[in-house]
């Protein structure tokens, strides 16, 4: 999205110095608090795109709070730090390796192990590490997010919850091998809709008037249809996107079974099911062959393009929900909800 006001660059701000007072109050205390404290610094300067930063600023202005106002940054600042943590747990439990051009937490830390001869399982310990490091920015996100009214807080304790509940349905759906689409609905909404931009949109516009329940059920209806979309492009991507755009080899989701739309959908197709199209999905020696076998499955039998349609679909039903609002607001969801949907692969 675009950032005329420079707010990011103030939610930057912001989580620099809860970092820095972090540091100033622990790290003398330790040489490897000094370090861990300053790893987290350097993920947090290696940031995304703001993407829910800027979901809780839309919620803060559409519920007429000033544009930049600090409240606004501090409740910005503290979804994404939550989402810096939630990254550094989801690389751990997916065995990724980098993210955003740079080795994951539980990498490096197996390269520290190797190199300085660390004693102790070498996993056990870098495992342990990631842990650790997400919890110290969950903890940094509750700091960050500063003082704010009980129906804003509200908003952030669930988000919470939500987010590793769904992680953990995550999971355990595909370690269960199953792809209930119900199920996955349930996933999907509490992994990221509501973590991505229903409870951000809610959460900013509570902070700046708690009492305009109408709005925040509104902004919530908005987020969870955006997120929806943004979800099946997420899924789509894992299963058909360019590994050099996306950073992740193609057809990964595949290799580690994750209950997905498009798994669902496909799946179920009984000529899919006769063929055996997806007996060995969720294996980590999958083949580029049958990976492709399966991608051509899910384009032959229409899966792709329902999930493209359907994406399409939950973006047009957020954005007719979005004609009362003021005109400066009803542009910028217009554009959250585009940049959710216009994925690249």
């Amino acid at each position: 999205m675009t950032d005329p006001d420079g707010f990011l660059d103030a939610v930057h701000r912001r989580t620099g110095r809860v970092i820095s007072d972090a540091r100033a109050s622990y790290a003398g205390l330790d040489p490897e608090l000094e370090r861990v404290l300053g790893d987290v610094s350097v993920l947090v300067g290696n940031s995304g795109k703001g993407t829910r930063a800027h979901a809780a600023h839309l919620g803060w202005r559409a519920a007429g709070g000033e544009a930049g106002a600090p409240v606004a940054v501090n409740v910005a600042a503290a979804f994404e730090l939550m989402h810096l943590s939630a990254l550094v747990h989801d690389d751990l439990i997916d065995g990724s390796a980098e993210r955003r051009g740079r080795p994951t937490v539980h990498v490096s830390a197996a390269s520290r192990h190797d190199a300085e001869r660390w004693v102790g399982d070498r996993a056990r310990v870098s495992s342990g590490v990631a842990v650790l490091v997400g919890n110290i920015l969950w903890s940094l996100a509750d700091t960050a997010l500063g003082t704010v009214n009980e129906r804003a807080r509200g908003e952030w304790n669930a988000v919470r919850t939500e987010v590793n509940l769904g992680q953990y349905l995550d999971l355990v759906a595909s370690a269960q091998g199953g792809a209930d689409p119900a199920r996955i609905d349930t996933l999907m909404n509490l992994k990221t809709a509501k973590y991505t931009f229903e409870r951000p949109l809610r959460a900013g516009a509570a902070a700046a008037d708690p009492s305009n329940t109408g709005l925040l059920e509104a902004l919530g209806g908005f987020g969870h249809l955006v997120g929806r979309a943004f979800q099946i492009r997420d899924d789509i991507l894992g299963v058909f996107g360019n590994s050099s755009v996306t950073g992740k080899p193609t057809g990964n989701d595949l290799r580690e079974g994750k209950a997905t739309v498009l798994l669902a959908r496909s799946a179920a197709v009984p000529a899919n099911v006769a063929a055996g199209v997806y007996a060995r999905v969720g294996s980590p020696d999958l083949t580029d062959a049958e990976i492709e076998k399966m991608r051509t499955a899910m384009t032959d039998d229409g899966t792709l393009e329902w999930a493209e349609q359907e994406a399409d679909a939950c973006i047009a039903r957020a954005l007719s929900d979005t004609d009362w609002m003021p005109a400066h607001v009803r542009a910028d969801l217009s554009e959250l909800a585009r940049s959710a949907a216009d994925r690249v692969r």
